[in-house]
């Protein structure tokens, strides 16, 4: 299970050189997910699932795990990342564009309800 702003790219990286990186499906969405493990085109899934999705259709045989973050860590990546988009390329929504436009501490005590 894929919690934003984890490490998911470096583990999936880790496990790309430890299995086949073509039996890791690409897709990271439930719909997807679940249509490739329908059809058994794939061994292995990454993605930004919740944890009873992923323990609900996982196959017997496979395991579930996630990595934690600290929160304060991870709020400060999340922010960090909003601030490096091109968001002319990447598009945007108010909170990406909130965190371009303001400091690390307007963001993290913003009342804003699109923030929080």
């Amino acid at each position: 299970v894929h919690i934003p702003k984890t490490a998911g790219k470096s583990v999936r990286k880790s496990l790309e050189k430890e299995i086949d990186e073509n039996s890791i499906f690409p897709e990271h969405d439930q719909g997807s997910i679940l249509k490739a493990m329908k059809n058994g085109t794939h061994d292995h899934f990454v993605g930004h699932v919740g944890a009873s999705f992923a323990l609900k259709y996982k196959p017997n045989d496979h395991f579930v795990f996630t990595f934690l973050r600290n929160p304060v860590n991870r709020l400060m990546s999340l922010y960090n990342f909003f601030r490096g988009l091109d968001l002319e390329k990447t598009g945007s929504d108010f909170t990406m564009k909130f965190a371009q436009e303001n400091s690390v501490e307007d963001f993290f005590f913003s009342r804003e309800p699109r923030v929080l």
